[in-house]
């Protein structure tokens, strides 16, 4: 029988736990921002963050919707385009896209429009790396799973264990490496150990806009330390 130490009673317990020492493993990378329980349409995920070089970011009160999620992920994957192409790319009825749908984003230095109607990303556009990790107590193949799910969104996805139950996990690095998915394992005295190195992702989807904004508004609830 397995006995649970303080930190370990529940996931959430653990989460809590080693937040602090995941952000503090990014910070070699740039500013960062991590929190608990981030949505992502059907997926919660433990611990999501990012990464930047810089201090400064957009102003987000609210997450994106679907349709600004879906606007910028076109123009992140395809580039600046005519307002007529981006509702043609976007699968949007002419004239959806106009009459203020996309003041907000504008309004917050996320998007411009330049000459002849254009529209491009703007301040919006700078380098960032989002992080999303699923963290469990023992059931590592469980969690693998689940952060492969994380590679739709995120640059790079990573499964956290702590030490004590590691070990079927790292005998099992292979597995990881070949689904591009990191592998963290955390010890209470010393912090975040990183086995398996995430694999750096790009081309995805909406839900990356999505993640990005709810991490955005979160981070605005709290003093940034530059």
């Amino acid at each position: 029988m397995i006995k649970a130490t303080n930190y370990l009673r529940t996931e959430a317990q653990f989460v809590d736990r080693s937040l602090d020492s995941v952000a503090e493993h990014f910070t070699r990378f740039g500013n960062t921002f991590f929190c608990c329980e981030v949505g992502v349409g059907r997926c919660i995920v433990d611990i999501a963050g990012f990464v930047m070089r810089r201090s400064e970011f957009p102003l987000i009160e609210r997450p994106f919707t679907i349709t600004e999620s879906i606007v910028l992920a076109h123009l992140r994957n395809y580039g600046p385009t005519s307002i007529d192409m981006l509702e043609q790319r976007c699968g949007l009825e002419s004239g959806a896209l106009r009459k203020g749908k996309l003041d907000r984003l504008k309004d917050r230095h996320v998007i411009c429009y330049g000459a002849g109607g254009h529209v491009s990303l703007a301040d919006y556009s700078f380098p960032i790396s989002i992080i999303a990790i699923e963290a469990k107590l023992m059931r590592w193949r469980d969690a693998l799973k689940q952060a492969i799910e994380y590679t739709q969104f995120a640059d790079q996805s990573f499964v956290l264990l702590p030490s004590e139950y590691a070990g079927g996990a790292i005998s099992s690095r292979d597995e990881f490496k070949d689904a591009g998915v990191g592998l963290f394992v955390f010890d209470k005295q010393s912090g975040i150990d990183c086995i398996v190195k995430a694999t750096q992702l790009g081309d995805h989807g909406w839900r990356r806009d999505f993640i990005l904004s709810s991490l955005l508004t979160h981070a605005h609830k709290f003093d940034w330390d530059t």
